[in-house]
């Protein structure tokens, strides 16, 4: 008899422990069903909609014998030598899978009567942030299919770059798997208006960049830094500004006061000082939140979780005041959060893939929701604050050294942690978990707050990151004399 192969066994456990969730879900609120729930939607309003609970259980049904079919289809293709049809079903059956029990748990939450239930406006996020995720499997191979085919290879012994920490040659460009898995997602979930199409055009311009980048091995600052300015600039024109700067010693900073206008195809204006902030912000979260992305699964993890903050901040803002447009950038940010967490498959020690330069894509998009969001500069400087931190302790260390705070070295913390001891996953594991718990933080405290709360832990930040530098940098030379005293 023929093993199952890995990959199979992958997507029924995909199938069996969501629907096993969902089923656990349904029996523990039984007792708090109606006796009669709304389920044949396809029928006309009234008595006819009706059927007993157990009905329900009709979904789950469906979808093992629909999910049995499909992967009796899947095994087919695979004894035929077609691995490619066969790896489309596989993720098809998965989407599938979440989808019926996506349905059925919403349907169990929304009838039933236990008060211990989380508001059902929750679950508008799940299903993005689940085709998001699915969607990394999708583009993710195709992905590393480019990159083999295109040369977007990092080789250590050919590519001499100071921060390297690779000791094989890796595939670059995992931003365009990214790039591609929000924008299908998006496109299904989000109606296009002129301020997604400005974030989407930015993502796209810092995406070939990056591509660029990936096969030239190098491309100059200057250029770069130009580029970033022209998406950050395509960003704001689509109507990404910030009006005011919560000022955590006075009254806020103004910034909307200088309105510039001007007809070209219209009628439009220029709040001057709020879109030259908005650039910078955008343009300086962009590289800070790039430059901790050395590490397999760093960037990817923090990266994510950072989403989901925006995304929640977003819903919660949505629900208080009853806007749609809330709503709209909490599912944008939940498809990012998904198409991010699904990077980790790709990214993950060891990494099969790396981000490249075009991560810096994902920096822009950030601060793009995060403007939009109305959860300010200061509620995303809380919940990046170990990268940010890192980026400001090394932009100022080669400014003092009279170098380009955006020549790249082997100064960051997680090249200290490094020469410290620490391992890859651990390093990895240390930014995830500090995200999260920043962004726990972030969620629960006070928004009037969290300004001060910004300049606390960021003074305390600064403050063990240069400890930290200190020290490392002291273990290096004395490991350095060492050495040489053996030879």
């Amino acid at each position: 008899m023929k093993k199952i192969s890995l990959d199979l066994k992958k997507t029924l456990a995909l199938f069996f422990l969501p629907t096993l969730l969902s089923l656990g879900f349904y029996f523990y609120n039984l007792n708090f069903l109606p006796h009669k729930v709304g389920l044949f939607f396809f029928n006309t309003w009234g008595e006819e909609r009706l059927a007993l609970p157990k009905y329900l259980l009709g979904i789950p049904a469906f979808l093992t014998v629909s999910f049995a079919l499909l992967i009796l289809l899947c095994r087919y293709f695979e004894k035929e030598g077609k691995n490619e049809q066969a790896m489309v079903i596989r993720y098809l059956s998965v989407v599938w899978s979440f989808v019926c029990n996506f349905l059925f748990f919403n349907l169990v939450n929304r009838f039933s009567f236990n008060t211990h239930l989380v508001d059902t406006q929750i679950f508008s996020l799940v299903l993005p942030w689940v085709f998001g995720f699915i969607s990394i499997f999708l583009f993710g191979p195709i992905t590393l299919k480019i990159a083999n085919k295109y040369n977007l290879i990092d080789d250590p012994k050919t590519h001499n770059h100071p921060g390297q920490l690779l000791t094989s040659p890796v595939p670059r460009g995992g931003a365009l798997a990214f790039f591609l898995g929000f924008l299908l997602v998006s496109l299904i979930f989000v109606s296009l208006n002129k301020k997604t199409l400005g974030i989407y055009l930015g993502l796209f311009v810092l995406v070939i960049i990056g591509l660029i980048d990936d096969r030239k091995k190098y491309t100059s600052p200057k250029i770069r830094l130009f580029l970033q300015f022209l998406s950050a600039g395509l960003v704001v024109a689509g109507g990404v500004g910030i009006s005011y700067i919560a000022n955590p010693f006075g009254e806020i900073i103004r910034l909307d006061k200088v309105v510039l206008p001007f007809n070209f195809l219209g009628n439009h204006s220029i709040v001057l000082f709020a879109d030259i902030f908005a650039l910078i912000w955008l343009v300086f979260l962009a590289n800070a939140v790039s430059w901790s992305n050395g590490i397999d699964g760093q960037f990817a993890g923090f990266a994510g979780i950072t989403a989901l903050v925006i995304s929640l901040i977003s819903l919660k803002t949505g629900i208080s005041d009853n806007d749609p447009t809330q709503m709209s950038l909490a599912v944008l940010g939940a498809i990012a959060s998904g198409c991010s967490f699904g990077m980790l498959k790709f990214t993950w020690f060891p990494q099969k893939i790396l981000w490249g330069f075009g991560a810096t894509s994902f920096g822009l998009l950030i601060g793009a929701l995060s403007i939009l969001s109305l959860s300010k500069v200061y509620i995303v400087s809380m919940v990046l604050l170990v990268p940010l931190i890192d980026a400001v302790v090394t932009g100022t260390r080669r400014i003092l050294q009279k170098k380009s705070p955006f020549w790249g070295d082997r100064g960051h913390l997680h090249h200290r942690l490094l020469d410290l001891g620490w391992k890859k996953p651990q390093i990895s594991l240390f930014y995830i978990a500090s995200t999260a718990v920043f962004g726990i933080l972030t969620l629960f405290s006070n928004e009037n707050d969290i300004d001060m709360d910004v300049v606390r832990f960021g003074a305390m930040g600064v403050f063990v990151v240069v400890v930290l530098n200190l020290v490392a940098e002291v273990r290096k030379q004395h490991k350095g004399k060492v050495a040489e005293k053996s030879q």
